[in-house]
């Protein structure tokens, strides 16, 4: 009886084996014929026997699960299983691991040429003034590249790094922290020599761990045009991601804290440093603002926005000398900078006031005359100020406001007409 149900077993066990070598055949046909539907069912029917299966009916079946799932980049969704797939065949280290690791690295390469077409249509839109339009799509563009990252076993860092500053760009500030910050935990600086060249395949920029890998894949004429591309410490960036994105979001002391890491990377670097002024004026600190924008000037002597808003700072301080100065500066460098020349306008008309004052309070005729004289001259002092802010700027409401209440004063009518049509216009 015992030699009975032995010989069963061995027949039970016989049959189980013939089963699922039959699947797996089926299987593997289906994948052949691109069938990946066909090949899926064939694998369930295979699946319920595979846990005793021998290692090395294990291993094909899950390279074919992970092959059936992939199904030549075709299946999205199916990504997770494909990838969890090959990853249990690589754990068993026999046939099929290489195989295996080139399809996770097509399944990373998927979500990061996906991720470069995203991006590039929502920069197009950015650049043709759609920013709003763009956020969304920046969002979608730095998903993607986390996804690659997560398939990379988060080891691709400059995923991580795109996907920080996509996530920034779509406003999307929270996401932007928590991936810069979880890039900075992982010793990341950036500092590289990147290996990378345009494959002939997808016609997309690929990057290669090693200078051999490249040149081996240009030796084989699977890509072209070869750049060997060294990117200094991207630290400075990263903080400076860090603190933008605390200040969008209220959070100005992280939002200092995080510039502060950042002016370590690089004591003088400009755009930090007007970075960090922003940070001050968003807190109301106005004298901390302007500090910084002087030592912004130190560093960039040549940008004229610095000495307009040195010269916006001076104003609210009564320093109407110093605004005058700052003003005239920005308009050397830009002799198109409409707001320096309606703020002189603006500086000279302040004049004017206590000479009004006066003239309202006086009924000697001879006194008005004189007033009035001096109130022209000033009038007339500003005119041209006001007249090159329109020139520059023809649709800033109050420049045509001044410039209406001044040809009236100076009893310029045709020039007060022409003003009030634009004035109608623009109301």
């Amino acid at each position: 009886m015992k030699q009975f149900l032995t010989i069963s077993l061995a027949l039970l066990i016989s049959v189980a084996s013939f089963g699922q070598k039959k699947e797996l055949k089926t299987a593997k046909k289906a994948i052949d014929a691109q069938q990946f539907s066909n090949a899926l069912t064939a694998l369930a029917s295979a699946q319920p026997l595979i846990d005793g299966a021998k290692e090395k009916l294990k291993v094909q079946y899950y390279y074919y699960l992970g092959q059936a799932n992939y199904a030549n980049g075709t299946t999205p969704a199916n990504y997770n299983k494909a990838y969890e797939a090959l990853n249990t065949v690589i754990g068993m280290d026999g046939k099929f691991v290489a195989e295996a690791k080139v399809m996770q690295e097509q399944i990373k390469q998927t979500y990061y040429v996906k991720a470069s077409e995203t991006y590039k249509k929502a920069a197009a839109l950015a650049s043709a003034g759609e920013q709003e339009k763009a956020k969304p799509i920046y969002i979608q563009a730095a998903s993607e590249y986390m996804k690659g990252y997560k398939y990379s076993g988060e080891k691709d860092h400059q995923a991580l790094y795109q996907a920080s500053n996509y996530f920034f760009y779509g406003g999307s500030f929270a996401n932007a922290i928590s991936s810069a910050e979880s890039l900075l935990k992982t010793g990341y600086t950036g500092e590289d020599t990147y290996y990378k060249a345009t494959s002939i395949v997808t016609d997309q920029v690929k990057y290669y761990n090693s200078q051999k890998d490249m040149d081996y894949e240009i030796k084989l004429k699977l890509a072209k045009d070869p750049i060997v591309e060294e990117v200094p410490s991207q630290l400075k960036h990263i903080y400076k991601l860090i603190s933008l994105s605390h200040s969008e979001l209220g959070n100005n002391e992280k939002a200092l804290e995080a510039i502060a890491l950042a002016r370590e990377q690089d004591p003088t670097d400009y755009g930090i440093i007007v970075s960090e002024a922003n940070i001050y004026y968003g807190m109301g600190n106005n004298e901390m603002f302007q500090k910084k924008l002087e030592e912004a000037v130190k560093v960039n002597p040549n940008e004229p926005s610095l000495f307009y808003n040195i010269g916006v700072m001076k104003m609210q301080q009564g320093d109407a000398t110093g605004a005058m100065e700052s003003y005239q500066t920005a308009i050397a460098l830009d002799p198109e900078y409409a707001e320096a020349y309606n703020n002189i306008g603006a500086i000279i008309l302040d004049k004017a006031k206590p000479i009004v004052e006066k003239m309202n309070n006086t009924t000697n005729f001879k006194k008005y005359g004189e007033l009035q004289k001096q109130q022209e001259a000033i009038l007339k002092e500003a005119l041209p100020y006001f007249e090159s802010a329109y020139l520059y700027n023809k649709s800033e409401l109050s420049v045509v406001q001044n410039l209406m209440g001044i040809y009236s004063n100076l009893e310029m009518e045709t020039k007060e007409a022409e003003m009030k049509a634009v004035y109608d216009r623009l109301k």
